[in-house]
């Protein structure tokens, strides 16, 4: 149903959804985003206005079942990961290895800030089990993964971007528009942006007319 890809220190897919891969639901489908954290008490949230100094702590992409990316997230925001949160190593217990044909069903690429990891799950991550990868790789998933990689493996030089453009003229199920996501400075600007959340309303209406009558 998609493609994305990991490369350059950048998560590019298109915005292609569909159903069973053969009907086209829609072409604005986002399956990126970010993952954030409270740099002074570890907290993880997907809205950085939930926390007070936050920070990125991981972007991620999918492809497969939209509807369970819900649950994903929530078990990623609340549980501890291994070579990530060393000091809760602990609490891991061992995975159990099952087969599941259906595992395919759900795929995952998190990649996170501040470790050189990339890492994959599908559908047993509650289990954690996922298969970890550098960040100087070239990475892919979806229906159109491999397409991805062979145009990469043909052209080591090419932009990801370049990449997915390509993908979407040759695979059915790729489509849309292509969405970049990446690691930027921005967010720290941000910390300006939450204090003056703090003020009250009166505070909020009166700055918010200031603005208006300049």
């Amino acid at each position: 149903m998609t493609v994305c890809i990991y490369k350059n220190n950048k998560i590019v897919t298109d915005s292609r959804c569909t159903y069973q891969g053969d009907y086209v639901i829609s072409d604005k489908f986002k399956k990126v985003g970010y993952i954030y954290e409270c740099l002074s008490t570890g907290a993880r949230s997907l809205r950085p206005e939930n926390l007070v100094h936050p920070t990125f702590f991981a972007m991620y992409c999918l492809a497969g079942m939209p509807e369970q990316v819900p649950k994903f997230l929530r078990w990623f925001i609340e549980q501890p990961h291994p070579d990530i949160d060393d000091e809760l190593n602990e609490c891991f217990n061992d995975p159990v290895l099952t087969f599941d044909p259906d595992d395919a069903a759900l795929q995952i690429m998190v990649v996170f800030k501040d470790y050189d990891i990339v890492r994959l799950y599908s559908s047993n991550y509650e289990q954690h089990v996922y298969i970890d990868f550098k960040q100087d790789d070239c990475i892919t998933i979806g229906s159109g993964g491999i397409a991805a990689l062979a145009i990469h493996s043909y052209d080591p030089s090419a932009e990801p971007e370049a990449i997915i453009k390509s993908v979407i003229d040759t695979v059915n199920s790729c489509g849309g528009d292509v969405i970049t996501l990446e690691f930027d400075s921005d967010l720290y600007n941000y910390n300006i942006t939450y204090a003056e959340e703090k003020l009250t309303f009166s505070e909020k209406c009166k700055n918010l007319w200031k603005k208006c009558t300049k």
